[in-house]
């Protein structure tokens, strides 16, 4: 109780605690021995900008984001406490996504510009032109998803750009665009499947 809107969920694997992106603030809620289903606290946003949902980052960090265009994002380390929100500029980020492990925090702005982020820090590491800005306000209703979309698998990132009708495929090291899959439409999610050889081969290496 004491939530007018509740979205997304985070978990703490060290300690176990819930942290649950309410519309006024992150409420925190215990789920082991005497914290179990109590409420332990609640985190404010330090800016007008709330929380949607969480991307797991490297190590116990959380990244708490919203859909839409957004200037920032939150930092949030569970190991510190008293808990806080630590804002990191972002411009004008129209889509964010973590890579396996949190290794990178990827974030794709308006002006068609990806990010490759440190995924503890925040920090910019390498960026790459994938497309022309964005022309429109990008905000996300249920009946029609129009978002582009960030996925990674074994050191690429593939970004959908529906205003361009393809999806880039960068190199996460180097940040150099390996090629454009050409769609048509205007692709927006991205559901990445392996082939079942290639999964194989994975595994016995």
């Amino acid at each position: 109780g004491g939530c007018p809107v509740t979205h997304g969920k985070g978990m703490d694997e060290v300690t176990g605690r819930l942290f649950y992106a309410c519309m006024r603030d992150i409420m925190v809620i215990g789920s082991r021995g005497e914290e179990m289903n109590q409420v332990l606290g609640r985190i404010p946003y330090p800016e007008k900008q709330r929380v949607g949902a969480f991307i797991e980052g490297k190590g116990r960090i959380m990244w708490g984001y919203t859909e839409g265009i957004l200037p920032i994002i939150y930092r949030f380390d569970p190991a510190v406490e008293p808990y806080t929100l630590e804002v990191v500029q972002l411009g004008a980020s129209i889509r964010q996504w973590a890579t396996e492990g949190g290794r990178y925090f990827l974030s794709l702005t308006r002006g068609g510009v990806l990010q490759i982020r440190d995924g503890g820090t925040g920090e910019v590491l390498r960026t790459a032109t994938v497309s022309k800005p964005f022309a429109d306000d990008y905000h996300e209703h249920v009946n029609k998803a129009i978002l582009p979309d960030i996925k990674s698998m074994h050191g690429d990132a593939y970004v959908s750009l529906p205003h361009e009708g393809r999806i880039a495929i960068v190199d996460l090291e180097t940040a150099e665009i390996k090629r454009y899959l050409d769609t048509g439409g205007e692709p927006t999610r991205i559901v990445l499947v392996e082939p079942k050889a290639a999964a194989a081969r994975a595994a016995s290496n």
